[in-house]
């Protein structure tokens, strides 16, 4: 039996970072595919053109600082677009800024800070991927 592929939305401005991503999650869940957007804008424009065809993603994972719009302003948009409330958001970062983290808390907000490892970036996705379903 073929399994039907899984979607992740994947905003990332560094493609060393996105492939690095794209390569865990291979590893360690096949079943998923990544779709990219280089900004948080690029993202939103995505959830927008979903009505044209393109598959809805079971999870959202945001880098912090990208161009264009940052990854925290495209979640709290994304977080107020009603079709969107049960897919979990994530913001993944190298950021040691922790002014906001309350602000994520509320507005239900996983955060993972980026490691170097490959084995410790699968786990991470793994954490990620045991979300969904829970909100």
């Amino acid at each position: 039996m073929i399994e039907e592929s899984k979607f992740i939305l994947y905003a990332e401005d560094d493609t060393d970072d996105y492939l690095f991503f794209k390569s865990s999650l291979a590893n360690v869940r096949p079943e998923y595919q990544l779709i990219r957007a280089s900004n948080g804008l690029d993202a939103v424009d995505y959830l927008g053109s979903i009505r044209d065809g393109n598959p809805v993603p079971e999870l959202i994972v945001m880098d912090y600082n990208m161009p264009v719009m940052n990854g925290f302003h495209a979640l709290k948009i994304i977080r107020s677009m009603e079709e969107y409330r049960d897919i979990p958001l994530v913001l993944f970062t190298t950021s040691t800024a922790t002014h906001e983290l309350e602000e994520y808390h509320n507005l239900n907000i996983g955060i993972f800070w980026k490691g170097i490892s490959l084995e410790l970036l699968g786990d991470q996705i793994i954490e990620m991927l045991a979300l969904i379903g829970k909100r």
